[in-house]
């Protein structure tokens, strides 16, 4: 799957093209809302160069002096914005919410909820591996105790 694109468009594996070129953003159409959402708060609400503008930014501190960028975090306490409201049903109504999306979607699936699964699966079937590679980490465990 290439993400990477030469100067040109066309795709390439070649770091240095993918450097002079551009790279895929993640999550497709939604992603590119994401990276333009965070490049608004990061550069506009800052004033630092947008992305577009870094070549030259970059041009002008060629001397190895400090460059302008902007940076911002964005730190939410929820407990302070449900005010009087009780914590406890809050956090409940995320858990309905989330239990809501995987139980309404055959589809869909919480971050890093497939690995845990494979993961428990694993820890009782083990892993399946072709039995060439088996024998290579055999071949490598003998020779080296060996030499032990």
């Amino acid at each position: 799957f290439l993400i990477f694109f030469k100067k040109s468009g066309n795709p390439t594996t070649d770091p240095t093209e993918a450097l002079a070129g551009s790279q895929l953003p993640f999550g497709g159409h939604k992603g590119t809302s994401i990276s333009l959402m965070v490049e608004l708060l990061s550069a506009g609400l800052t004033g630092s160069p947008f992305s577009f503008e870094a070549p030259q930014e970059n041009e002008k501190f060629k001397d190895n002096g400090p460059t302008r960028h902007g940076e911002i975090i964005l730190a939410i306490d929820p407990v302070k914005l449900w005010g009087d409201n009780n914590e406890e049903s809050n956090f409940a109504r995320v858990e309905n919410l989330l239990g809501f999306i995987l139980d309404g979607s055959p589809n869909a699936r919480l971050p890093s909820q497939r690995r845990y699964a494979e993961r428990k699966k694993t820890s009782v079937t083990g892993v399946q591996i072709p039995k060439q590679l088996y024998d290579d980490i055999l071949s490598i465990i003998s020779s080296n105790s060996s030499s032990l």
